[in-house]
């Protein structure tokens, strides 16, 4: 069986070379891998975790400093202007993708069914392996981040989840946001679009946010109704 340390090397090198051209940047962490990439109005990042048997991605998630920058205010009361000046990723959605994606998979039918893959024991696989993830950089990714970026995208995956019962921010079933107070994003973007049911959603989880167990983050819904209240839609859907 091949080593972590030599299927970690690869996969790394591998990795670097198509990335690090496209703006990433990686730190080590306990021998994992965290790659970010910080634009003005934007923001990329991922966690690799190397295991004995295993390669995990993690947090996969795009920021969009419209709506990061609000958030910002709405957790913690603080100013975000830009990416280009922070090193806090503040992530808005992710690959729905890869969100539905299920625990572990193995063999070389490599693709976003599973966030672990395991089998990964010669050098020829794990070139395999490293095709696939860096095609998805440079092909998929980008594609799937610009049909997320346009709001009224986001609104309509938002509906579809609703037809399923599904959380918006469930990352372990098709959710799209990967943000703090998905909900709260969820709302935002519902008054940026003009969407009809707005009023409907944001009744709703008025209702369920001011309940006495979650007293702590009343400071916050404060400041997200004062947010919404001055809100402009820029979309008509």
């Amino acid at each position: 069986m091949m080593l972590k340390t030599e299927r970690r090397k690869i996969i790394l090198e591998r990795l670097d070379e198509v990335l690090k051209p496209l703006g990433y940047e990686r730190e080590m962490a306990s021998g994992n891998a965290i790659y970010r990439r910080f634009e003005k109005d934007t923001c990329d990042g991922f966690f690799l975790d190397f295991t004995t048997f295993f390669v995990t991605m993690r947090y996969l998630g795009h920021g969009l400093i419209e709506i990061a920058s609000l958030l910002s205010e709405i957790d913690d009361n603080s100013e975000l202007l830009s990416f280009s000046d922070t090193r806090k990723m503040r992530k808005t959605f992710t690959d729905p993708t890869f969100s539905g994606g299920g625990d572990f998979a193995d063999g070389d039918d490599f693709s976003m069914k599973a966030k672990s893959w395991c089998g990964l024991d010669t050098p020829e696989i794990v070139h395999l392996y490293c095709d696939w993830l860096t095609n998805y950089f440079t092909h998929e990714y980008p594609m799937i981040v610009e049909h997320y970026s346009y709001l009224p995208n986001i609104l309509q995956k938002m509906n579809e989840l609703d037809a399923k019962n599904i959380r918006w921010d469930n990352t372990e079933s098709e959710g799209i946001f990967c943000c703090v107070f998905p909900d709260l994003c969820g709302l935002l973007i519902s008054k940026l679009c003009n969407d009809p049911l707005f009023e409907q959603r944001y009744e709703h989880w008025e209702k369920c946010f001011l309940v006495d167990e979650y007293e702590m983050y009343f400071p916050s819904f404060d400041r997200f109704r004062s947010i919404i209240a001055q809100l402009k839609p820029r979309y008509n859907v």
